[in-house]
C-alpha cells in the first residue's frame, strides 16, 4: 500500500503593501477557494504596479500569484511567477529581506508540493536566515516546522526530530524526549499555541514512523490542548488514527488479539473525527483493507475527490495507493508460494483477501496511467517511477511479462534519473521475480544480486526506505533477502560460490532485522571469518523457505561450505516450533518435547552427525556449535534438540550469534572475575505493570557473589537506572549479572527489564551498560528471570536486540522464567566452571546444564538459558 506526502506547510499571504481593495478581494478569493479570481485580481495589481515601477508591490503580487498557481495545480505558471519575484528581490533594484524571505517560502513550498523535498529545505533554509537576521521569530517557528515535513519526506528522522525539539526550546537528540521536557513545555514563550499544537504534532508524526508510537501518542493528546482552529483539530486527530492504526499493526506477531481490536477502533473513531477529506478517507480505506472488509462503499468518493483536485503528489500517490488496493482486494488469496510468481506490489495483499469479483483491469490501468500524467506534470521523477513500476507490476499480475519487463526497466531508470537508490531495489527485485517466472535464472539471479547490492548502503537507512509506502519490512525488505537466497540454492548441489553468497546474504538479513527491530540503524559491524573467531566451532544457517529448509554448515577445518536442503513447507517447519515453544516451558511435556525436538533435530543436525562426531573425536577436545538462527527457530534452545538418545547439549556446548559479523573474536582473560550482582525480589509495580515477587532473587545474588569476585550488590530500592549506570561508570566491572523480571518481545518498545524505578527499554540499554569511561565493554551479561512474549513469534528478536545494544560481548539470559530455587542452583554451577581455566562461556554453559540435567532431566529446568554473541 502507498502512503502519500501529507505534510501541512503554511505560508502567510504577501499582501502587506498592497492597495486595500484589491488586497482584501484577492484575499478574500483565495481564502474561500476561488484561485482563479484571485489570480486575475493579483494580475490586475501586477500590471498597475508595473506601470508604477514598483518593484517591491510586484515581487509580492507576483509570489500572492505563484501560490494561487499551486493551489490550481498549474505547476509552470507557478514556478515561472516566483521565479521573477525572486529576480526582482534579487537584483539589487531594492532591499527588503521580509519579501525574499517571503518569496523564498513560497518556492520552497512549489518544491515541496512537486515532490522535491531536499530544494524546498534549501530554499526554506535561505528564508530562515533572513527571518532570523530580522527577528521574524514567529515566521522563523513556522519555517522551522515547513522544513521538518520535508526532512521526514527524505527519511531523515533525526534531523526532523532535532528541528522541531529546537523549536520546542527542548534539549533532545536522537528523538528522546522526556517527561521533563514536557513538563518544561508552557515555559517556551516563542512560539504561540497554534505554532506549538503544530509542533507536538509534526513531532509524534515522526516518532511514530520510528516506532515510538506510546509517545507519539502522548504528544498529540497534549497537541490537543492547543489547537485553535479545526482544521488543526482535525489534523491531530487524522495523526491519532495513523497512530493507532499503527500500534493496532504492531500487534500482528503477538496473540494479543483484543488489543488488536481496541486499536483499530480507535483509529476508525480517529478518522471520523479528522473531517471528510481525502487523508481521513485514506485512512478509513486502509482501516478496512486491515480489518479484511470490503471497500467498495469507500472508493467512489475517493475517486469523487481524485477528480476534483488539481495534480500533486498527494493525488499521485493517492492513485497508486487506490490501485493497489482494487487490485489486492479483486484478486484470490495469496499464499506465500504465490507471492514469488508475482509483482513486488501484490507483497502487502493480506493473505485472507479472496473475492469472486473481476478484477477491475481497466480502472486499475486508468488510475495508473493518470498518475503517470500527473507526475509527469509536476516533473516528479521519484513518483513517475512509482506510478510505471506499478503499472509494469499490473501487467505481471495479467501475465504480460514482455510488458512488465519494458515498463519495469522504464521506472528503473526514472528512479535512476531521480537519485532514487532508495526505490531502486524495487524495481531490480520485479525484474529478478519477471526473469524467474520466464525461467530465465542467469538473469534473475543477476537482478536479485543487483537488488541486494543496492540495499547494503542503505542498511543504515532502511527504515526511511520509501517514506511514501507503507510496506512493512517484512512486506518490501525481507522478502529479497530470502529469494535470493532460495534462488541462489536452487540447485541440488550449489557452488561455493553460491554457498559463500548465500551466507553473506543471510548475514545481511540478520542485520537488516535488528535495524528493523530498533527502527534505526544502530549497529556497526565487520566481516568475520569464523576460522579468526573459532577455528574450532561448526557453524549452522538454517533458512526457513517456502518449500524447503536450507541449512548451510561450516565445519572445523574445512575450507568448503556443506548445504542440505530438507523438503518440508514453511507451514510445517513452523507449525512444529510453534508447539515445541509452547511444551518447553511446561514441565509436564517432556515427552512432546523430546518428540518434536527430534524432528527438528533431524532437519538441522542429523544429517552431518557422523562429521561432526569425527570432528570431536580427532581434537580430542569439544568443538563449540553456534547457530545463526532464523525466524522462529530463534525461539527454541538448540541444546534441547534431541537425537532419540541424547540432547545435543550433552554432546557439544551450543551458542547463538545474530550474525557472525556482530561477535567480539576476543576471548574471555583469565583473570580473577569481577561481577556486579542486581535483582528485585520484591512485588512491585512500576509504569502501569505489575510483578509478583521472586523470593529466591536474593540466595542467588548471594549464591553468585560467593564464586566471583564482587565488591557491588544493587537490591531492591537500590536497583535503579541511577546506580546501576553510577556503579558501571566508576567500577571495574566485567560481568553484570541482574536477576530480575524482562520480556523479550519482537517490539522493541515492550522489551525491558525490571529495575526498582523504571521499566528499562531495550533502546535504553546502551545508556545503562555501556559506560565508556571504564574503557572496555562488558564481558558477559546475565539476564535471569527474563522471559519471551508469548505468542510472538518474533520474540528472540528482542533478546539479540538486548544483546546488541548492552554493549556485552556475551549475554547469558532465559528464555522462560525457572523455579527460583533452581536458577541459584544452576547459577552457582555456571560461575563455578567460568571460574576455571581453559573454559570458555560456551563450555561452562554446557558444564552447568548437564549438571542441571543430572539433578532434572525436563528441559523446562535446564533448557531455557541461551548465550548470545561471543562463546569463547
Amino acid at each position: 500500500m502507498l502512503q502519500q506526502w501529507v505534510g501541512t506547510v503554511v505560508f502567510c499571504l504577501c499582501v502587506v503593501s498592497l492597495s486595500l481593495s484589491a488586497s482584501e478581494l484577492a484575499r478574500k478569493a483565495y481564502e474561500e477557494g476561488n484561485y482563479k479570481l484571485a489570480v486575475a485580481l493579483w494580475q490586475d495589481s501586477l500590471r498597475k504596479f508595473e506601470r508604477q515601477g514598483d518593484i517591491a508591490n510586484q515581487a509580492m503580487a507576483l509570489s500572492n500569484i505563484s501560490l494561487a498557481w499551486q493551489k490550481l495545480g498549474e505547476w509552470e505558471k507557478a514556478t515561472t511567477t516566483i521565479d521573477r519575484s525572486l529576480s526582482l528581490l534579487s537584483s539589487g533594484v531594492i532591499e527588503n529581506k521580509l519579501l525574499l524571505a517571503q518569496a523564498l517560502d513560497i518556492h520552497g513550498q512549489l518544491w515541496q508540493e512537486r515532490g522535491k523535498p531536499a530544494q524546498a529545505i534549501a530554499s526554506w533554509q535561505k528564508a530562515a536566515k533572513l527571518y532570523a537576521d530580522l527577528g521574524q521569530t514567529e515566521r522563523l517557528i513556522q519555517n522551522q516546522l515547513n522544513q521538518a515535513i520535508a526532512l521526514r519526506s527524505l527519511g531523515l528522522y533525526s534531523r526532523s526530530c532535532s528541528i522541531i525539539l529546537q523549536t520546542l526550546g527542548w534539549r533532545g537528540q536522537e528523538c528522546q524526549i522526556t517527561q521533563q521536557d514536557i513538563d518544561n513545555l508552557n515555559k517556551n514563550n516563542q512560539i504561540n499555541p497554534q505554532q506549538l499544537s503544530t509542533a507536538l504534532r509534526q513531532l509524534a508524526d515522526t516518532l511514530r514512523v520510528v516506532g515510538k508510537l506510546t509517545q507519539a501518542e502522548q504528544l498529540l493528546q497534549l497537541s490537543l490542548n492547543y489547537v485553535t482552529t479545526t482544521q488543526e483539530k482535525q489534523r491531530v486527530y487524522l495523526s491519532l488514527g495513523d497512530t493507532y492504526r499503527t500500534l493496532a499493526i504492531r500487534q500482528t506477531n503477538t496473540a494479543n488479539t483484543d488489543l488488536q481490536r481496541h486499536y483499530r477502533e480507535l483509529a476508525h473513531k480517529h478518522y471520523l473525527l479528522s473531517g471528510n477529506t481525502l487523508a481521513s478517507k485514506l485512512g478509513l480505506l486502509r482501516l478496512a483493507i486491515d480489518r479484511s472488509e470490503a471497500i467498495d462503499s469507500l472508493v467512489p468518493s475517493i475517486e469523487a475527490d481524485l477528480q476534483t483536485s488539481s495534480p500533486s503528489q498527494l493525488t499521485v500517490f493517492t492513485r497508486l495507493e487506490l490501485a493497489q488496493h482494487l487490485l489486492c482486494q479483486s484478486h484470490p488469496a495469496l499464499s506465500e508460494l504465490a507471492k514469488l510468481q508475482a509483482s513486488p506490489i501484490m507483497q502487502s495483499c493480506r493473505p485472507n483477501f479472496s473475492s469472486e469479483k473481476e478484477i477491475p483491469w481497466m480502472k486499475i490501468i486508468d488510475l495508473l496511467q493518470t498518475a503517470i500524467a500527473e507526475a509527469q506534470t509536476l516533473e516528479n521523477k521519484r513518483a513517475e517511477s512509482y506510478a510505471v513500476g506499478y503499472l509494469a507490476g499490473v501487467y505481471h499480475q495479467q501475465g504480460k511479462l514482455q510488458q512488465a519487463e519494458t515498463l519495469t526497466l522504464q521506472a528503473l531508470a526514472l528512479a535512476a534519473t531521480a537519485g532514487a537508490s532508495d526505490i531502486t531495489y524495487l524495481w531490480q527485485w520485479q525484474l529478478g521475480r519477471i526473469s524467474r517466472a520466464q525461467q530465465r535464472t542467469a538473469d534473475s539471479l543477476s537482478f536479485y544480486a543487483a537488488a541486494f547490492q543496492t540495499l547494503q548502503p542503505l542498511r543504515r537507512d532502511l527504515v526511511a526506505i520509501n517514506p511514501e509506502i507503507q510496506f512493512t519490512f517484512r512486506d518490501s525488505i525481507e522478502p529479497i533477502y530470502r529469494e535470493y537466497v532460495d534462488l541462489l540454492l536452487a540447485d541440488r548441489n550449489p557452488s561455493q560460490s553460491n554457498l559463500q553468497q548465500a551466507r553473506n546474504v543471510i548475514e545481511a538479513l540478520q542485520l537488516a532485522e535488528l535495524d528493523d527491530f530498533f527502527r534505526e540503524a544502530c549497529i556497526n559491524v565487520k566481516p568475520k571469518v569464523i576460522d579468526a573467531i573459532d577455528p574450532r566451532a561448526a557453524v549452522f544457517y538454517p533458512v526457513i523457505g517456502y518449500r524447503r529448509l536450507d541449512v548451510i554448515v561450516k565445519l572445523p577445518g574445512d575450507q568448503n561450505l556443506l548445504h542440505y536442503a530438507i523438503p518440508v513447507e514453511k507451514t510445517s517447519v513452523e507449525s512444529t516450533l510453534k508447539a515445541l515453544q509452547t511444551y518447553l516451558p511446561d514441565r509436564t511435556r517432556s515427552a512432546q518435547v523430546r518428540q518434536l525436538s527430534q524432528t527438528v533435530y533431524s532437519w538441522l543436525i542429523r544429517p552431518v552427525q557422523d562429521r561432526l562426531a569425527a570432528i570431536q573425536a580427532q581434537q580430542n577436545e569439544p568443538i563449540n556449535l553456534v547457530f545463526v538462527l532464523d525466524g522462529i527457530l530463534r525461539n527454541v534452545p538448540m541444546a534441547a534438540l534431541y537425537d532419540g538418545k541424547a540432547y545435543l547439549i550433552q554432546k557439544y556446548p551450543v551458542a547463538v550469534a545474530p550474525s557472525l559479523q556482530l561477535v567480539d573474536p576476543q576471548p574471555l582473560a583469565k583473570v580473577e572475575i569481577a561481577a556486579l550482582v542486581a535483582g528485585i525480589s520484591q512485588e512491585r509495580a512500576v509504569q502501569g505493570r505489575s510483578f509478583v515477587a521472586l523470593p529466591q532473587v536474593e540466595s542467588e545474588l548471594v549464591s553468585v557473589q560467593g564464586k566471583v569476585k564482587t565488591k557491588d550488590k544493587l537490591l531492591n530500592p537500590n536497583f535503579t537506572s541511577f546506580n546501576l549506570q553510577e556503579r558501571l561508570a566508576t567500577k571495574d566491572v566485567s560481568i553484570v549479572h541482574i536477576a530480575t523480571h524482562g520480556k523479550f518481545s519482537s517490539i522493541a518498545e515492550e522489551t525491558f527489564v525490571l529495575l526498582w524505578d523504571q521499566l528499562l527499554n531495550v533502546k535504553e540499554f546502551d545508556q545503562i551498560l555501556r559506560a565508556t569511561e571504564r574503557g572496555k565493554p562488558i564481558e558477559l551479561l546475565v539476564l535471569s528471570a527474563c522471559e519471551t512474549a508469548a505468542g510472538d513469534n518474533r520474540a528472540a528478536l528482542g533478546l539479540a536486540g538486548v544483546a546488541i545494544r548492552a554493549g556485552a560481548r556475551s549475554t547469558l539470559a532465559t528464555l522462560w522464567p525457572v523455579d527460583d530455587v533452581f536458577t541459584a542452583f544452576f547459577m552457582e554451577r555456571f560461575y563455578t566452571e567460568l571460574s576455571k581455566p581453559g573454559v570458555t562461556k560456551a563450555l561452562a554453559l554446557r558444564k552447568a546444564q548437564l549438571a542441571a540435567l543430572q539433578v532434572e532431566n525436563r528441559p523446562y529446568f535446564w533448557a531455557p538459558y541461551i548465550l548470545i554473541g561471543n562463546w569463547l
